[in-house]
């Protein structure tokens, strides 16, 4: 596979303990001895309050009122080196069914955990992080835009990966990516306040594998001067799966969206598909996205309007179709707090629901 030949001499099978312990112990005591040492970072914060007001399961009519706080941090250990981390506090549990949540089942984890070296045209990082896999999950506007579109953020995995940057004045900048990786198995897969267990290999699924015999390879750019505000992105991934009645995921990723000012006004259309297949390591089951939003800017004011439709096709169950569709706005106070309004309507699994929320954030760099 792509990491033995990259990296012969790792035994066959290295437990995600054991790398994050490595990485851990290789580069904190790098950082005493950091010529041109530094840290830095950014922590966001943010209130989020939906209301189920209409569904055909009456059991979905309920509250949850949450906060989530990303923090990330950047310390330079050394010209050109630097080991990240990003720790986040969020719901980690599923809320009760039929009942409101208010500030309950915050869990404190570990997302982010890796070293990087960048030079001019290439860089690279090992430890834990995401890989290139699609961008809607992260970019889609709004309150609800990303929330069919996180299904496939693949996050929290150990591994290396290597990107090469290429591009002119001419041909505007690209970037070449690829990876090697697994789920995160180690105790940073846990999180402290409330526990959302660690995760096996035992558990099965696909990634789990605790040995590099997942990649992914990924080819995005912009800054093309022909199509100014243009950025795309294409991505593949295979994700390994051992388990006696589990199989190989693959997908496919294509996103584009383009800045285009109108006078005062700045809009941004994204358009995002992805194809999994044998989702979930289930032989049979493949999963369709199609994700296409909107965003406009008006001097500190915002709306946004985007939809996802979801398409579930099995061998052994009826094909299901699922849909989000919202639609909000807000405005971004001289302080630095945005606050948003919106609606949102979906259909899971043949139940509708509609919802409000609500969303205050504010971010604060240091």
């Amino acid at each position: 596979m792509l990491a033995a030949a990259c990296f012969p001499s790792l035994p066959p099978r290295w437990s995600g303990f054991s790398l994050s312990l490595l990485v851990g112990a290789f580069l904190l005591p790098m950082s005493a001895h950091a010529e041109s040492g530094g840290v830095h970072g950014e922590v966001a914060i943010e209130f989020h309050s939906d209301w189920t007001t209409n569904s055909d399961d009456p059991a979905n009519e309920r509250g949850d009122t949450n906060i989530k706080i990303e923090a990330g941090i950047e310390a330079e250990l050394a010209s050109n080196l630097k080991l990240k981390s990003l720790a986040i506090v969020e719901p980690v549990l599923d809320p009760a069914e039929g009942e409101d949540r208010f500030f309950d089942d915050e869990g404190l984890y570990l997302q982010e955990f890796f070293a990087e070296y960048e030079g001019k045209t290439f860089a690279v990082r090992a430890g834990k992080f995401g890989q290139k896999f699609g961008v809607a999950w992260d970019s889609a506007p709004g309150i609800w835009g990303t929330d069919f579109a996180e299904d496939y953020e693949m996050a929290e995995q150990i591994g290396v990966a290597a990107d090469l940057r290429f591009g002119s004045k001419d041909s505007g900048a690209h970037v070449f990516t690829v990876g090697t990786f697994f789920a995160d198995t180690s105790f940073l897969s846990q999180s402290a306040l409330t526990n959302r267990g660690r995760t096996r290999k035992s558990d099965g699924g696909p990634g789990n594998t605790e040995d590099f015999s997942s990649f992914s390879v990924a080819l995005e750019g912009g800054k093309i001067p022909a199509v100014t505000g243009l950025h795309y992105h294409l991505a593949y991934i295979y994700r390994d799966a051992e388990g006696a009645d589990e199989t190989a995921e693959t997908g496919l990723a294509a996103a584009v969206s383009i800045k285009v000012p109108a006078g005062a006004v700045a809009l941004v259309p994204l358009i995002e598909y992805v194809a999994l297949n044998d989702t979930g390591g289930t032989r049979g089951t493949d999963v369709r996205y199609l994700t296409t939003s909107l965003g406009a800017e008006y001097g500190k004011w915002n709306v946004a309007l985007s939809r996802t439709a979801r398409e579930t096709a099995s061998t052994d169950a009826a094909d299901v179709n699922d849909s989000l569709f919202q639609v909000s706005a807000g405005y971004v106070f001289d302080t630095g707090i945005g606050v948003n309004v919106g609606w949102r309507q979906a259909r899971e699994e043949g139940v509708d629901s509609d919802a409000l929320g609500l969303l205050v954030d504010y971010a604060v760099q240091f």
